[in-house]
């Protein structure tokens, strides 16, 4: 099995832990009713009948609503599987709560969300950062040089994650890689019977496909494509330069020189999806073994997700550096 996999049994203790998730994560349930370092003690849901039934069934409490966890079980982490919104008023009273909160979705989602927050947020899982392949990935980078070309696929089913999550996931490896754009171009097409892009007023909007052409400067050049409509996980980057071609997915990096020949191979035949990564995720920062970044790199790349969201509203490129200058006001 993977490294991933076996670095999360070193600690046999368990974790209590309250789960807020759509029916459509019943998949999820169950591999996180059977990890050894998870121990879930609540469930609520949007969808009520089905979290009241569950919840019956399996002996947890039935959680009316995610901040009521912490007036049941102080301290108790929360899981926010669920795809769909939290009211405003329930949002705040989450993310004020010092407890320790995970999220599928960039919570807070708007600059203006920051600001009346304080830049308090949920931690975002599954993130590239902490994938077993991103730690060489980055040391490779010293040698491999400086990409001239840039792509980055990111897509999952909708139980695996929202739209805004791998928007934020592309975007936080996009900033490891290079400098923040200085332009962003980008097409949203949403999953029938969402949103449109001339609705989209946060990135919890967001359900579907995007596609982004980024500028870097006069050399440089990036693509992205992200989903949560596909029928399977993908994590896939592809780098181009002066030193041949990387390509990098969770199990596997290989590495081409310009004439084809392989510098480097790191490959892994296990099929993993997208509901072992947002487990892993959960357990890595439980464990206090996730890459953690600054609250400064949240809100930045929070600055790059707005400006994707705009350029989707506008049909237009926007200008990172406008959201920049409003962080700076924040």
């Amino acid at each position: 099995m993977m490294a991933m996999q076996q670095e999360s049994r070193t600690t046999p203790a368990t974790v209590p832990i309250a789960l807020w998730l759509d029916q459509t994560q019943e998949p999820l349930l169950d591999r996180l009713l059977a990890h050894h370092r998870l121990h879930p003690i609540m469930l609520g849901s949007p969808d009520t009948s089905w979290s009241r039934l569950t919840a019956d069934r399996l002996g947890l409490q039935y959680l009316e609503r995610p901040s009521l966890c912490w007036s049941e079980e102080a301290g108790c982490p929360l899981l926010i599987g669920s795809n769909k919104r939290l009211d405003t008023e329930e949002l705040h009273r989450v993310l004020a709560s010092g407890s320790r909160k995970f999220s599928l979705v960039p919570r807070p989602g708007t600059i203006e969300e920051i600001n009346h927050d304080s830049g308090l947020s949920c931690t975002l899982i599954p993130l590239f950062r902490n994938s077993p392949t991103h730690g060489r990935l980055m040391d490779v980078m010293d040698s491999f040089g400086r990409p001239r070309a840039i792509n980055i696929c990111i897509r999952c089913r909708p139980e695996h994650g929202h739209l805004g999550g791998r928007l934020f996931d592309a975007m936080d490896l996009v900033l490891d890689l290079c400098d923040a754009p200085q332009r962003i171009d980008a097409t949203y097409v949403p999953t029938t019977g969402c949103p449109g892009p001339e609705q989209l007023e946060s990135l919890r909007d967001l359900h579907g496909h995007l596609s982004m052409n980024l500028r870097l400067g006069p050399d440089r050049c990036a693509s992205i494509m992200v989903s949560n409509d596909a029928g399977q996980w993908l994590r896939g980057i592809t780098l181009l330069g002066d030193s041949g071609c990387l390509r990098v997915s969770d199990t596997s990096l290989s590495w081409y020189a310009s004439d084809g020949g392989i510098i480097e191979s790191i490959e892994n035949d296990d099929e993993i999806d997208g509901t072992e990564f947002i487990i892993d995720g959960l357990v890595r920062n439980l464990d206090g073994k996730a890459q953690a970044k600054s609250p400064d790199r949240h809100r930045q790349v929070l600055a790059l997700c707005e400006s994707v969201r705009l350029s989707c509203r506008t049909g237009t490129a926007e200008e990172p550096s406008r959201m920049f200058e409003l962080l700076d006001r924040v």
